[in-house]
């Protein structure tokens, strides 16, 4: 069975991911010594969630200590009594056959109790459960406290640690909707405080992940650690092209491969095996203009795997939501044009500002379109491209000529040129919101590359800043009322990381106007430049770094302040 949940072919292609790894590790290790391990787990669809699950699964399953079991919720939660059937089936799987058994036997349940018959403790814990469904008049609310008190109450008998990865999460509070079956984030939320089980919530619904784990709201409010993964960088985009293609040469097409896919592993995979595809069929050279080529097949050709995703997320993530079809036009004027504010998105569809709020909200909310200071955005670039390309019934075949595509080729690089600088514009703002957002708090100075806890500023002035002569310019200069405190802000959301030049540069024109330099790189630095910043004095923040400092502040504002 495991075979099947992870091929081989996956596993050798897996790529990098090593934090992320190592977090699950160190969760397993707290797990052992009977601490909590819980977090949350996010990231849009085709980020590489459930790669990274199997991963560590494939690598942990033989372990003594810590049994990891996976449950997908998307495909369980249609009604509580199927998902109790099916979750404590699953469960029962993982920890009786470490994945190598007939997932069959234990989703049916007479089937499932044969499997439990050597285990009297897991018998009668399906017993109890299966009286409850038996029963004429289903109590909904008992059966779903029997099925997440089930995990810890196994793993205790059986003497082992379970560490369970719940994908797609989000899809369980949709049972809510149940009669007797309300709030069922808080039921399960009442069975995670465990010796034996920890939990890893993964869901693609990133702001509904958010809600879930990160608002007070929330039975789950600060119970779970965050982590949001992001996209592959420039390095790791390249490491995986060559496990497929090991015989590149030209070293300009994991570049373009990174640019295309947008570092989604999902989309870097579909994309370097349709070259290598049209390389063995067609003889075509391996080069910058196959990429795109390979692209364009995948994305607009019906046979393409991009396309088929896109159709799928496209299609389902708007099942979910009414009013499919102005949300449909919403999406479709932000194809064409992104960057775009509320009022501005009421214009281009002469729509009243409450209503185009309203749609807005609702595909910020089922994962289509991500808000950055006020203007809105595709959360998948390539999802954007699908989109536009499909709105103007724009479609090739999936061997097309060269020759055919030459146009298309050309508006790709405009507009994934055009992306790529939006969302540059785009960031630079969010940063300069944030510092707005300063206001005393007490923060971990790691979060700024700093050693010791730091009290952010109150600044009364942040704007971008550009110099009488037009030679310094600054994407922040934050000003507090002290007249004293100064921070120049530089902002690179690339793929690169940052170096001793970035640090050199930005150094420069702090000191020019006598401000402390604080440089953001989306991805990390190079130990050279980290180096060099101490010793200036700088200050500098990854992408998940700033990540985790909007949130902090976030919660700090909602629970009334956090300030010293």
């Amino acid at each position: 069975m495991f075979d099947i949940l992870y091929p081989v072919g996956q596993r050798r292609m897996f790529t990098n991911r090593r934090r992320e790894l190592n977090r699950l590790n160190y969760l397993a290790e707290e797990l052992t010594h009977g601490r909590p391990a819980r977090l949350g787990l996010f990231g849009p669809r085709r980020i590489g969630k459930s790669w990274l699950i199997k991963e560590f699964i494939h690598r942990h399953r033989v372990a003594p200590t810590v049994v990891p079991a996976y449950v997908n919720f998307e495909n369980i939660c249609t009604d509580p009594e199927n998902f109790a059937l099916k979750y404590v089936g699953w469960v029962t799987f993982w920890l009786l056959t470490r994945g190598d058994g007939r997932i069959e036997d234990f989703l049916d349940p007479s089937r499932l109790l044969v499997q439990a018959s050597e285990y009297r403790a897991l018998q009668n814990e399906l017993l109890e459960i299966e009286r409850v469904l038996g029963s004429t008049d289903v109590n909904r609310n008992t059966l779903l406290n029997l099925a997440f008190a089930f995990p810890e109450k196994v793993a205790r008998s059986l003497g082992v640690k379970l560490l369970l990865f719940l994908a797609e999460f989000q899809d369980l509070a949709d049972l809510s909707a149940y009669k007797g079956a309300r709030n069922v984030v808080g039921v399960f939320r009442a069975h995670t405080d465990t010796e034996n089980v920890g939990y890893v919530l993964a869901g693609s619904l990133v702001s509904a992940m958010r809600r879930l784990i990160a608002d007070a709201g929330s039975p789950l409010f600060l119970q779970f650690d965050q982590h949001a993964l992001t996209p592959f960088t420039r390095e790791d985009t390249d490491e995986l092209t060559r496990k497929i293609i090991p015989d590149v040469i030209d070293h300009s097409i994991p570049g373009a491969v990174y640019r295309y896919s947008s570092g989604y592993p999902y989309y870097i995979v579909q994309i370097v095996r349709r070259m290598r595809l049209l390389h063995r069929l067609d003889d075509l050279p391996l080069d910058e203009d196959l990429v795109k080529q390979a692209f364009m097949v995948e994305t607009l050709a019906p046979t393409g795997g991009i396309h088929n995703h896109c159709r799928y997320v496209y299609d389902v993530s708007l099942e979910k939501a009414t009013r499919y079809a102005a949300l449909k036009s919403v999406l479709t004027v932000l194809a064409v044009e992104e960057e775009l504010n509320q009022s501005q998105v009421a214009r281009r569809l002469r729509i009243a500002q409450g209503t185009a709020r309203n749609y807005l909200n609702t595909l910020v909310e089922i994962g289509l379109v991500t808000q950055r200071a006020g203007r809105y955005y595709y959360q998948d670039p390539v999802l954007r491209y699908w989109v536009a390309s499909v709105e103007r019934g724009i479609e090739i075949d999936e061997f097309p000529r060269r020759s055919d595509v030459l146009g298309l080729i050309a508006r790709l690089d405009e507009q994934f040129q055009r992306a790529s600088t939006e969302l540059g514009q785009a960031k630079e703002a969010e940063v300069r919101e944030l510092l707005r957002r300063f206001n005393g708090q007490e923060v971990d100075g790691a979060l700024l590359g700093l050693s010791d806890t730091i009290h952010l500023p109150i600044f009364r002035r942040v704007e971008s800043y550009c110099s009488p002569d037009g030679r310094v310019e600054l994407d922040g200069l934050a000003e507090a009322d002290d007249g004293t405190t100064r921070w120049a802000v530089e902002v690179k959301w690339r793929a690169k990381r940052g170096g001793v030049a970035e640090v050199n540069r930005l150094q420069e024109k702090a000191c020019g106007v006598e401000a402390v330099g604080w440089l953001i790189s989306r991805s990390g630095f190079t130990p050279a430049a980290i180096a060099r910043a101490r010793k200036a004095g700088m200050m500098l923040s990854t992408a998940d770094d700033l990540a985790q400092l909007a949130r902090l502040l976030s919660q700090r504002s909602r629970v009334g302040g956090g300030i010293p």
